[in-house]
């Protein structure tokens, strides 16, 4: 199995169980890097707020929900460097031109997400504190990239 499937495999898994909870996007395509990286993106935005509820005590603290959110990240950090091939931002994406002409840049960008969602999840998150630890370091990562690499749209 080739990690593409897999990670095609894990978006429409996430997908499926989102499209249950909330009003959710069609399927993603698997013939479109735009649409998986959306989904992913959606689906890590999703775990991220829920860890952000958790934080500010909008939600029960709950370890097994917790370790949840940071694994849900980090399939998103694993997948997003191959749903960005080249040609696949434009008007209809969020992906700024500059994760192509920054390459490099972009590149260890999503090796430090990797590393840094893989530590967390490796962590094991058993109280509030540990995991306030882990998704501080694991979502700075959101939003460094965001502030690089995403271009708003309406």
């Amino acid at each position: 199995m080739t990690i593409r499937m897999i990670l095609a495999g894990t978006a429409l898994a996430l997908a499926a169980s989102l499209a249950q909870a909330q009003d959710a996007p069609p399927p993603p395509s698997l013939d479109d890097a735009a649409s998986l990286r959306s989904h992913a993106m959606k689906n890590a935005g999703l775990a991220a707020g829920l860890g952000g509820k958790m934080l500010k005590g909008e939600a029960p603290f709950d370890a097994r929900v917790a370790q949840a959110a940071l694994a849900a990240i980090n399939s998103t950090a694993l997948g997003i460097g191959l749903m960005v091939p080249e040609g696949s931002g434009g008007e209809k994406t969020q992906a700024s031109d500059k994760i192509w002409s920054d390459k490099a840049g972009f590149e260890a960008a999503v090796a430090k997400f990797i590393a840094d969602s893989s530590a967390a999840v490796a962590a094991k998150v058993s109280d509030m504190d540990s995991f306030k630890a882990q998704f501080v370091a694991v979502t700075s990562n959101c939003k460094a990239c965001h502030e690089k690499y995403r271009v708003k749209r309406n």
